[in-house]
C-alpha cells in the first residue's frame, strides 16, 4: 500500500490502524514532509515497519505493482496554484495499480480530480464529502 504525496503521513497512519497486516510505502518529494511522516508514523505506530521514499511520486514504481494507493493530491507547485500537479500523481497511481486495485483520494472539491478519475478508472465511488473535500474510491 502506498501513500502518495504523504505529507505528514496521516492517510497511511489511519489506514495502518485499520489494516494491521498491510505493508506501507510513504512517498513525498519533500524531505521535510517525509521527515514529518516518519515522526508521525513512529509516534502513532511505534516500531511497525514502513518504507519512506523521497522521490517523484510513483514515477519509478513498476506498472501493476500495487494493490492500494492513498492520496490527498496537492493543488500547488511551490506557491502557484496548479491542479495538474495532483492529476500527475493520480496518473502515476493508475499506472502503478494492478487491475482491480483501488485508489483512495481525499480531494479538494474545487478541483476537477473527480472528472479525471471518472475518465481514467473503471469505477469511482464517493465515500463521503463535505463543503471542502470529497473522499473517493477509484478502481482500476
Amino acid at each position: 500500500m502506498a501513500d502518495l504525496g504523504c505529507g505528514n503521513g496521516v492517510l497511511a497512519i489511519a489506514s495502518a490502524r485499520a489494516n494491521p497486516d498491510a505493508r506501507y510505502l510513504l512517498v513525498d518529494e519533500s524531505a521535510a514532509a517525509l521527515a514529518s511522516a516518519r515522526r508521525s508514523w513512529t509516534e502513532n505506530l511505534g516500531q511497525r515497519a514502513a518504507a519512506f521514499t523521497l522521490g517523484d511520486g510513483l514515477a519509478d514504481a513498476a506498472a501493476g505493482s500495487l494493490d492500494v494507493v492513498l492520496c490527498n493530491p496537492p493543488f500547488h507547485a511551490g506557491t502557484t496554484v496548479d491542479e495538474w500537479v495532483g492529476v500527475r500523481l493520480l496518473e502515476q497511481a493508475r499506472r502503478a495499480l494492478r487491475p482491480g486495485g483501488a485508489l483512495y483520494v481525499v480531494a479538494n472539491r474545487h478541483l476537477r480530480h473527480h472528472r479525471y478519475l471518472r475518465e481514467a478508472f473503471d469505477a469511482v465511488e464517493v465515500l463521503g464529502a463535505d463543503a471542502r473535500f470529497s473522499a473517493l474510491r477509484a478502481v482500476r
